[in-house]
């Protein structure tokens, strides 16, 4: 307790420097005729939230579950994109560091490509891909850590350069296989203009502020080492003040919050009343804004995600993938009505769950679209038609506040044959909220 005491007294003034900055930088190692020899060689390790990771999706192949069967070889599959740069000035006294981080710098990539020298010495870029365009591709370890496997440098562990006490910004995203029209790697940051079809998620982040997060004390993910280490090495890593070689040293290492960039709509069909089994649900629409700018690195942290434009298409829904194969196109669906449901609330009847889900720009307002054949008795005496209706049946869906990114709404869809679709959703999944009925179709009728 007293240990603990102290520590928080500290961090409470961690806007003054602090004493102990000369340390051993041997650690107490032998045979070591130069001192910074043995920090050539501290691979960079980056870690993710897997709490958020549950509903990412690869390759179009449908978000996952918590207790979905397929997430280990969704998880397999998944490619993740890592960025690292010095953030902004450096506080630590180096003058060639007098300017600030430029993201066109390359800690890998060909001069010809990229128009600048390789920044060997992390003046800028600590951690980008092969590709001048992408990041550092890395994947999920498979024990459940959070940990980011190398991909492209899987026989040669990136590690931290000359700059020991220069502190860095790291920066993840997941694109699934949505559509890059353009990459725009500027000056101040990096961006994709980016087209979604519903099956994609976007999802991305950043490693919190150090400071901020050893602040939290025990309920900091880092209390565990930091609590076992020397005053001087503590002082050492909140004179920095961030992400480091000296914090990678200590086993503090970056860990990215993942934030979902997309709405998602799931659909479940109920039997209305006895005519309801005369209808065969074919399709389901969602207009939505599809194309967007999306920033995954920045100087400005505040400006990290995705701007859509003004432009909608109608996104369709399909069915949930194997894990493996992208998602095919919507089965057919159909809801069987029997007198015994007659006493029970339409909502609590047995219902079936439409295709997977769809991944969808925040907004105010979708318009819905709902295809459908019925089964119609055209004469008395003759075997029932089945009728393909060729214009869909319409709806403004709305919730006060709007639709929300990282937020799933179930929509409930209430089928009759005689009377038009009723739709309904509540708010559950990715954050909780009260139910929301949506408006009736009004001026959608068809």
């Amino acid at each position: 307790m007293l240990f603990a005491g102290a520590a928080l007294a500290v961090l409470e003034s961690c806007s003054e420097s602090y004493p102990g900055i000369d340390y051993d930088k041997t650690q107490g190692k032998t045979g070591i005729e130069n001192q910074d020899e043995w920090t050539d060689k501290t691979p960079i390790l980056v870690f993710v939230n897997e709490q958020n990771i549950f509903t990412v999706k690869t390759r179009g192949l449908g978000a996952f579950e918590n207790n979905d069967t397929v997430n280990p070889i969704r998880l397999a599959n998944s490619t993740f994109y890592v960025y690292a740069f010095r953030d902004g000035y450096s506080t630590s006294g180096h003058e060639e560091l007098q300017e600030q981080t430029d993201f066109r710098r390359s800690r890998y990539n060909d001069p010809n490509i990229s128009g600048y020298a390789i920044d060997y010495e992390n003046r800028h870029c600590l951690l980008d891909g092969i590709n001048y365009d992408e990041g550092c591709s890395m994947k999920l370890h498979a024990n459940g850590s959070g940990r980011l496997d190398y991909v492209e440098y899987e026989d040669n562990t990136p590690t931290y350069g000359d700059y020991g006490d220069v502190p860095y910004n790291f920066f993840a995203y997941y694109m699934d296989d949505a559509k890059i029209n353009r990459t725009n790697r500027k000056e101040k940051g990096i961006s994709y203009e980016v087209e979604i079809d519903g099956t994609q998620d976007l999802m991305c982040g950043y490693a919190p502020n150090l400071t901020e997060e050893l602040k939290k004390g025990a309920s900091s993910p880092y209390w565990g080492v930091w609590k076992t280490l020397k005053e001087e090495e503590q002082n050492q890593i909140l004179n920095i003040g961030g992400y480091s070689l000296q914090s990678a040293h200590r086993g503090i290492h970056p860990m990215v919050n993942f934030k979902h960039q997309l709405a998602r709509l799931t659909f479940t069909a109920y039997p209305g009343d006895e005519t309801a089994s005369n209808v065969i649900l074919r399709k389901v629409e969602v207009e939505s804004r599809y194309k967007g700018t999306f920033t995954v690195a920045s100087r400005d942290l505040s400006d990290i995600g995705i701007k859509f434009d003004n432009e909608r298409r109608a996104l369709s829904l399909r069915e949930a993938s194997d894990g493996v194969n992208p998602c095919e196109e919507l089965n057919t669906y159909e809801v069987t009505y029997d007198d015994s449901m007659k006493d029970i609330k339409w909502y609590e009847r047995p219902s079936v769950k439409v295709g997977s889900s769809l991944l969808v720009a925040p907004d105010t307002l979708y318009t819905l679209n709902l295809y459908w054949s019925e089964w119609i008795v055209r004469k008395e005496g003759e075997e029932p038609a089945l009728v393909e209706h060729t214009n869909p049946i319409k709806y403004a869906l709305k919730v006060d506040g709007g639709f929300e990114a990282g937020v799933e709404y179930p929509i409930m869809i209430a089928i009759y044959g005689s009377q038009p679709i009723q739709v309904f959703a509540n708010v559950e999944g990715w954050k909780t909220g009260e139910p929301i009925h949506l408006d009736d179709p009004g001026d959608y009728d068809d």
